[in-house]
């Protein structure tokens, strides 16, 4: 353990200078910039920046504290074969939260539940929701903070 943090502490003082990469966010083609925005704004809280600054919009990049996740419009086309291609089990966009049996209970109402509260095994506390385009997003955190004494 010891060797393992001189380690790091070595990489990080020799990174100190380095260009860093600091959060991704997904890029999501969607068929309605402005339903989907509207949609992450109702049921997530999220704010939008749209381009162009009048409809027909074509991307969005939509932000709710340390989260990002941008929209682009695509043909139905184009999208459809996109998510022909994506099995469902697959997560499109994994949002890391504090406060996630608080997400849980805030949004498993408005939005479809692709999978409920659940311990997994590394760990974490987990659930996923499908949104207004079918994207499957899953919302995660530290289980010993989140879980509570129904889900043990």
């Amino acid at each position: 353990m010891v060797a393992v943090l001189r380690q790091y502490l070595v990489l990080n003082k020799s990174n100190a200078n380095a260009l860093m990469l600091n959060s991704i966010f997904p890029v999501l083609a969607v068929t309605d910039v402005s339903y989907t925005v509207e949609w992450y704004k109702k049921v997530l809280g999220f704010e939008a920046s749209l381009f162009p600054e009048k409809e027909p919009f074509v991307f969005a990049l939509m932000r709710k504290d340390n989260v990002e996740i941008a929209v682009k419009n695509v043909s139905q086309e184009i999208f459809m074969e996109k998510r022909k291609n994506h099995p469902d089990q697959l997560m499109d966009a994994y949002i890391r939260t504090a406060n996630v049996q608080e997400w849980h209970d805030k949004i498993r109402r408005k939005a479809e539940t692709v999978s409920g509260l659940k311990k997994q095994p590394y760990g974490d506390i987990e659930f996923t929701i499908r949104d207004c385009n079918g994207y499957i997003i899953t919302f995660g955190g530290d289980v010993e903070k989140e879980l509570n004494k129904s889900l043990l």
